[in-house]
């Protein structure tokens, strides 16, 4: 870990695509899944989360490699495996919620499509 004290604007293009994380100001690499039982239950939990979140319209779901920029000086970036985003606080603006919930409607309604029928 260096000493060069980060913000997230030089963060984000610097790490992009890695499992890193912003604390106190300094990059810190982010470990991998741990155990293989720790992803069975990680893509468990997304999944019946996910649909519950996707049935009720409560906001977006997020997996590991979606960063977070969470407070501001000293900056703090997070990359959970796994987190949820209420709809009214993601986005900011209404014009990007409407782009974005057609997006997540349009990629729900072709996995769908796909599903095989039982």
């Amino acid at each position: 870990m260096s000493s060069e004290v980060l913000f997230a604007e030089q963060f984000f293009p610097r790490y992009e695509g890695e499992r890193w994380e912003l604390l106190h100001g300094q990059a810190v690499p982010r470990p991998a899944v741990a155990d293989r039982a720790h992803g069975i239950a990680l893509n468990l939990v997304a999944f019946h989360l996910g649909q519950h979140v996707l049935a009720y319209n409560l906001g977006f779901m997020f997996s590991g490699g979606s960063k977070f920029l969470l407070r501001r000086t000293p900056d703090l970036v997070r990359d959970p495996d796994l987190a949820f985003v209420r709809m009214r606080a993601w986005p900011p603006t209404k014009a990007s919620a409407t782009a974005t919930f057609h997006l997540i409607w349009r990629l729900r309604w072709s996995l769908l499509k796909k599903a095989p029928k039982t």
